[in-house]
């Protein structure tokens, strides 16, 4: 289950200070520089300059099984989905856009690669790639009574892929050694934001000490560690902990062994997890509205929709 919105943090490594992972899968272009003509002459159109490929990630994740079924739904049985790693499909990614190449990657929402790279999803008509999740911040059953200051500021938290990618590109590329310095660097630029998560904020604090489960997801482990700088700069002591997925952290949000979770993906991905320990939880607030499944090409290719590709 997991892996139907993976977001590997080995990705960061191939994109990290000091150079860039040879990927599995190539840009492919058979055209020239640019590529960014939909039907041009010649003869060449946009799936000649990929060779009819979509560069993915794991064979196993959800985002590649959803790109199976697009390519049924859209009739494009001539286009092959050429699966390889998140590390590869971002390093083939990165190549082709300092080329100025076409490329066609699968993706998802939020990413970092929307602020690193000029790129854009194409639209979906069909509906073919499932609808998109929100992303919620969940507590325990007795959050609100417990830690009624933080609950508030909580329900205040908000993102949109203009304030998220950019946090998760200073935290997990700029400073990836340490995190601590990217949330210090993101928050000197967006100090306004910062401040909004306390208006109208009264309530008493409560308990003093928090603890923030995560997973190596990439806006997981950015939102966490902003609020755990959030918190402390309140008086809290926060304690942050990874854990190998989601599971576990619904155990423990159930059993009170962790006090908030920032990254549920509700309701398709976390679905199971939400059924079982639901009841015994806080849903607090939906932060980022809408997370879906996406198929990504550069902004500097003319082709808007997926239904181009069949052409």
């Amino acid at each position: 289950m997991e892996q139907t919105r993976r977001n590997v943090l080995g990705g960061l490594a191939a994109l990290g200070a000091g150079g860039l992972l040879s990927a599995c899968g190539t840009t492919a272009s058979s055209g020239g520089g640019g590529g960014d003509e939909k039907g041009s002459g010649g003869g060449s159109n946009v799936g000649d300059k990929v060779d009819h490929k979509i560069i993915g990630i794991e064979p196993g994740a959800g985002l590649t099984k959803a790109t199976k079924r697009m390519l049924k739904e859209y009739g494009l049985s001539d286009w092959t989905l050429q699966t390889s790693t998140t590390a590869s499909m971002l390093a083939a990614l990165k190549k082709a856009t300092d080329a100025k190449e076409p490329i066609i990657v699968t993706l998802w929402r939020p990413h970092w690669a929307y602020s690193a790279f000029p790129i854009k999803d194409l639209k979906d008509p069909k509906g073919a790639m499932g609808k998109p999740d929100g992303i919620y911040a969940l507590g325990t059953k007795n959050f609100k009574s417990e830690f009624p200051e933080v609950y508030a500021m909580v329900k205040n938290f908000h993102m949109t892929d203009a304030t998220l990618a950019p946090l998760e590109e200073t935290v997990l590329r700029k400073h990836k050694d340490d995190p601590a310095a990217g949330v210090d660097a993101w928050m000197k630029d967006n100090k306004d934001f910062v401040d909004k998560l306390s208006k109208g904020v009264t309530a008493k604090p409560g308990k003093k000490s928090i603890k923030i489960g995560y997973i190596n997801w990439d806006e997981d482990v950015a939102t966490t560690h902003l609020w755990k700088k959030i918190l402390e700069d309140k008086g809290y002591t926060v304690k942050i902990q990874l854990v190998s997925d989601a599971g576990p952290l619904y155990i423990g949000l159930d059993k009170g062994d962790v006090d908030l979770y920032l990254d549920s993906w509700l309701p398709a991905t976390h679905e199971s997890y939400w059924k079982k320990y639901g009841d015994n939880l806080t849903k607090i607030t939906k932060w980022y509205d809408s997370a879906p499944l996406t198929i990504a090409v550069p902004k500097y290719m003319k082709i808007d929709s997926l239904e181009d590709l069949k052409d």
